[in-house]
């Protein structure tokens, strides 16, 4: 791990410079941490797998929802469940189409010092949200929501576990960084979809059973059940992130120490700047 204290570090990523998404490396959100060259066709491979995972998780769920449960479309959107997969699938989604532009026409170009495109923004907030909200979601339906009773069917195992599997998953392959003060934008989304059920409750809104509320830890008729709960879930969202940090800590310091090696190149590509001590430890693909 990086030589400075925890609370050194921490302090360094919860200052003002690290709220925003200016980044050195902007290629990072279209490589893998541990490909050894500047392009890599099993990267572009895995992107592509892991959003059609998604998608397909998305399309199933959404039949399920419909011809196996019986329920009308509309209550599909009004899970954070369900809400949480449809953001995972734009996400991988997105990595994929922006992981092919790199890999087909960019990856010439040296981006280190190039200025942060929006849509990379886009795509590290999608990320950084949609990953800890898997996480949450994972942990909340199996430690809180689910019981005995309910059926332990494939909609339930996709969506309630692989979910947070597979973006698990994709963190560690992925290149980008974490920042702590990047907490704000699943918490932003807590706070959205806690309005959205008070909106729903106040409006009259039942779920498919016809309960006067999404989820029976969010009934806004018990304000004395549903403040707590929202308080813990904001400390628990900063925990996760927070956990999730330190494992991006733990992949770079593993990639550093152990996968650094050599530095690939591929051919043609003679603009990239160099940061191994020496040249000796560089390949050239052809």
């Amino acid at each position: 791990m990086p030589k400075r204290g925890c609370f050194k570090t921490c302090a360094a990523e919860t200052s003002l410079d690290n709220c925003g998404f200016d980044h050195h490396s902007p290629d990072e959100f279209v490589k893998s941490q541990w490909q050894d060259c500047t392009k890599s066709n099993i990267f572009l491979l895995y992107r592509w797998a892991i959003a059609i995972f998604f998608i397909s998780i998305v399309t199933y769920s959404l039949y399920a929802h419909i011809n196996i449960y019986h329920h009308a479309i509309g209550y599909y959107f009004i899970y954070l469940t369900d809400i949480g997969i449809i953001l995972c699938m734009l996400c991988t989604l997105l990595g994929a189409i922006l992981a092919t532009i790199w890999h087909f026409h960019l990856a010439d170009q040296d981006m280190k010092t190039s200025e942060m495109p929006t849509i990379f923004k886009i795509y590290w907030i999608t990320h950084n949200t949609s990953f800890i909200l898997s996480l949450l979601i994972t942990l909340m339906y199996w430690t809180v929501i689910h019981t005995p009773e309910k059926a332990l069917d494939l909609t339930n195992f996709f969506t309630h576990l692989c979910n947070s599997v597979f973006m698990l998953i994709d963190f560690v392959v992925v290149a980008h960084p974490v920042r702590i003060m990047h907490v704000a934008w699943p918490l932003l989304a807590l706070v959205i979809y806690g309005i959205f059920t008070l909106i729903y409750y106040l409006a009259g809104g039942v779920d498919p059973e016809g309960n006067p509320y999404i989820y029976e830890v969010i009934d806004w008729s018990r304000l004395d059940v549903v403040l707590p709960v929202m308080c813990v879930i904001v400390i628990f969202i900063v925990f996760l992130h927070t956990v999730v940090f330190w494992m991006y800590r733990l992949r770079v310091y593993i990639f550093n120490k152990y996968f650094t090696k050599k530095l690939v190149i591929a051919e043609g590509q003679s603009n990239l700047t160099f940061q191994s001590d020496s040249l000796d430890n560089v390949n050239v693909r052809t």
